[in-house]
């Protein structure tokens, strides 16, 4: 060992070959739950890392990465595709329990550099379904062919899918493969297999072509004797490990209450809440990452073997963290930032010696690996993509002060409805949990010292702020402090303006969609979505946010309260019940207004304001009534025409789409489309609503709206 770390100091020290440097080979590490902290060069010597330390040492580690949602499929398929979680919506549970359309999985970054002459190879734990079409689960896919969906993407394969049992697999036919996963080989020796398979791509690696290879190492998620290799458990048999200052023995009492519905705080009591078990735990998770850390200097040995260490880019990381007591919690998901930073290690053999070896503060977020993967490769990043391309973070070329302020995070898995997976009635069960208050789905940002989170569906919402150069912690809440109000005010904005952004053009499943044949030629069972509205696609226009708030009264609203609107109002086909010039009068009732009849697939409303100007927001608010009508699905226009332009919204602007689905049960709900501060969404006389019905074919009923009001500078 001590011969091969000489000859690996000694090729980093070696000069940059500029042949092929354009086309770097690629080499994409993931372990499985490893917290960002469990490292030495992260501050924990007592894991004992040298070899991923090592790497730090000759690459750029960042101390502010952060994970867009810290539980493993959504974060994976977040890595494959350079798309939010609120995105692409491929989860455990409903309604963001999508499968992977192939469609999409085109522009992630396997599919793209296999497209651009690379060869791509994956070892390990796949971790969601890649489908015909996308489509919502009611459990783990069964019958799946690995081979079959994703062979168009590697030319390598070792893995299985582990979420949604698609049956371990490998390719090409190699004898040597069939050797290394041998079923008599024990099972606690699954991370030196993954090894072993990642030194057989190299070792079929052709010559005269680059390669990526995305290892997704099993470790160091489970904890039982299978799991770990026992000469490495003895490493650590008499280690007492550090314990974090927000370690709690016990219940945690200062969490929020609508956690105690989170599995993490009944598995902290059985597997961390004591000192013991505590560091029971922690040395089964260091003998783990200590496996994955030998495997790591196997593949810099094979590299700097075959003469291609500086010509090869290694990015390290994790799919999301876990909390081993922290906070009270066991797990991942929630937003603190033992489960939601992340490890991130990238050595770039061709960068200079002057650009190797520093510490990087950029926020990073792991949305952003894949288009920097393709970036480095030389290869043009999908627009479909919402990360960002940090490779000129790491070699110094970005101008950081275009780099962005803040990081955002999400939370949307909830255990007890994963449990209900199965029910064909999971969609009630979720409105039931919402309406109970046990929903602790979550969203946030951090910036470069303050991190924001909020319980959105919970009533009235939770908040929670942290300054996290004074309290790394999480451990002091400023959420009521007077002096904070205006990084509360700044981040609980950003946190809204953000979401809104990613969920522009959404992933969608529609009633159509077929359900893949299993193994057996029967169908799968999965819960049915929405009917896509024909032509309705999400959009808002540059410079302009969406503002959505729900509540239980006519005046319970606390930013949306409803104003008069002065103008005229009129509608393209004949409404029902109560005269069009109430929709401006202020006035909230529970009822319902001037409707559409059922099944009406065109309808609009609009508004003359006298003349031409400069709108500032345009909102609408809606009430429950009798079910869905209580949510909003329209497209937003405007015309700065002088006379009457009719109702061909072709000879209109489009400003934006609402749609407040998701809030079908709440009794009332507003929607604002808003030009960010200091400006306006143009100049107009004319505003029209073009709605959408917001149940399927057969009832196809209108919302029911109470109130518009356009807000102008006049």
């Amino acid at each position: 060992m001590r011969a091969f770390l000489m000859a690996f100091l000694a090729c980093l020290s070696l000069p940059v070959q500029a042949a092929d440097s354009s086309r770097p080979n690629i080499v994409f590490l993931m372990t499985d739950d490893q917290r960002w902290d469990c490292f030495g060069c992260y501050g924990r010597p007592e894991f004992r890392t040298a070899n991923i330390d090592r790497l730090a040492d000759q690459g750029v580690i960042f101390d502010k990465a952060y994970h867009t949602v810290a539980i493993c499929m959504p974060s994976r398929a977040t890595i494959f595709s350079g798309r939010y979680f609120s995105n692409h919506r491929v989860g455990f549970t409903y309604p963001n329990n999508l499968t992977f359309p192939k469609k999409d999985f085109n522009d992630t970054y396997p599919a793209k550099l296999k497209g651009a002459g690379y060869r791509t190879g994956f070892v390990g734990k796949f971790g969601f379904p890649v489908t015909e079409e996308a489509y919502h689960t009611r459990d783990q896919v069964t019958g799946y062919d690995l081979e079959e969906h994703l062979s168009p993407y590697f030319d390598f394969f070792a893995g299985n899918g582990v979420h949604f049992r698609g049956d371990f697999a490998t390719w090409p036919e190699d004898d040597k493969l069939k050797e290394i996963f041998d079923p008599k080989r024990p099972k606690n020796e699954r991370t030196l297999k993954t090894g072993d398979a990642m030194i057989r791509f190299l070792e079929t690696q052709p010559k005269d072509q680059p390669f990526c290879l995305s290892v997704s190492f099993y470790a160091v998620k489970n904890d039982s004797d299978q799991d770990m290799y026992p000469p490495h458990v003895k490493e650590f048999a008499d280690v007492d490990f550090s314990v974090p200052e927000n370690w709690v023995e016990g219940k945690n009492t200062k969490l929020p209450e609508v956690l105690d519905h989170w599995r993490g705080v009944g598995l902290h009591k059985a597997r961390t809440s004591t000192p013991a078990l505590y560091q029971k735990l922690v040395r089964r998770f260091a003998t783990q990452g200590y496996s994955v850390d030998q495997q790591v200097g196997r593949l810099v040995a094979k590299l700097e073997e075959m003469g291609q260490l500086d010509n090869t880019v290694i990015i390290y990381t994790s799919d999301n963290g876990r909390f081993h007591g922290s906070h009270g919690l066991y797990d991942k998901a929630i937003h603190y930032d033992e489960s939601m930073k992340a490890p991130l290690v990238v050595f770039d053999g061709r960068l200079a010696q002057e650009k190797r070896g520093r510490r990087e503060t950029a926020l990073i977020s792991m949305v952003d690996t894949a288009p920097t993967i393709l970036s480095l490769a030389g290869v043009k990043v999908p627009e479909r993509m919402q990360g960002r391309d940090y490779s000129g973070v790491l070699n110094q070329t970005e101008d950081m002060a275009d780099w962005r302020s803040e990081v955002y995070n999400e939370s949307l898995f909830l255990s007890k409805l994963h449990g209900q997976r199965r029910n064909p009635k999971v969609a009630e069960v979720n409105e039931r949990m919402i309406a109970e208050n046990q929903s602790y789905r979550s969203r946030g940002v951090t910036d470069a010292r303050y991190k924001y989170l909020i319980y959105y569906e919970h009533s009235p919402v939770i908040e929670e702020l942290y300054d996290l150069e004074k309290d790394p912690s999480e451990m002091n809440n400023l959420v009521d402090s007077p002096e904070h109000a205006e990084v509360l005010e700044k981040l609980r904005g950003r946190t809204k303006e953000i979401y809104q952004e990613i969920i522009i053009d959404h992933a969608e499943a529609t009633a159509e969609t077929p359900a893949p044949a299993s193994a057996k030629g029967g169908t799968q069972n999965r819960t049915p979505a929405a009917m896509k509205v024909p032509t309705w696609k999400p959009f808002v226009m540059k410079g302009a946010t969406l503002l959505v708030e729900s509540a239980e009264t006519a005046d319970g609203f606390r930013e949306l309260k409803p104003t008069e609107s002065a103008g005229d109002f009129t509608a393209n086909p004949k409404t029902s019940n109560d005269p069009l010039k109430s929709l401006g009068d202020g006035r909230l009732t529970k009822g319902i207004g001037p409707v559409f009849p059922n099944g009406v697939r065109n309808g609009a409303y609009r508004i003359d304001l006298g003349s031409a100007k400069a709108v500032r927001a345009v909102t609408s608010w809606s009430h429950n009534y009798k079910g869905a009508r209580g949510a909003q699905k329209l497209a937003i226009y405007g015309s700065n025409a002088t006379n009457d332009p009719g109702w061909d919204l072709s000879k209109f602007t489009a400003l934006g789409t609402i749609d407040t689905t998701d809030r079908a049960k709440s009794e009332f709900t507003a929607a604002s489309l808003r030009a960010i501060e200091g400006k306006s969404l143009g100049t107009f006389r004319w505003i029209v609503w073009a709605v959408s019905p917001v149940t399927p074919s057969g009832g196809g009923e209108n919302t029911a709206f109470q109130e518009f009001a356009v807000e102008t500078d006049q």
